[in-house]
């Protein structure tokens, strides 16, 4: 089932995680964190399209079958052999 995702913005997070597909915390602080949690649990339904957006994109993208054949693909580029 679709469940919110919610991120600090460090690392490679907010790249992955663009595209309004989940809930991103620009400052790493504890109240900036709880703003966004504050502002998704008393308004869930507007975070909607966010949720599923974000679901189908793991589902689709970021599946097992999906980074093996990519991972694979790498390889087989970088070893120039098909």
């Amino acid at each position: 089932a679709a469940k919110p995702v919610v991120s600090f913005n460090i690392g490679g997070l907010a790249e992955i995680l663009a595209h309004n597909r989940a809930l991103i915390v620009n400052e790493l602080s504890s109240k900036c964190l709880g703003e966004i949690l504050q502002s998704y649990l008393l308004q869930p339904l507007k975070y909607n399209n966010m949720v599923m957006s974000g679901f189908e994109a793991a589902s689709s993208q970021y599946n097992l079958s999906n980074l093996i054949y990519h991972t694979v693909e790498l390889y087989r580029k970088i070893t120039n052999k098909r």
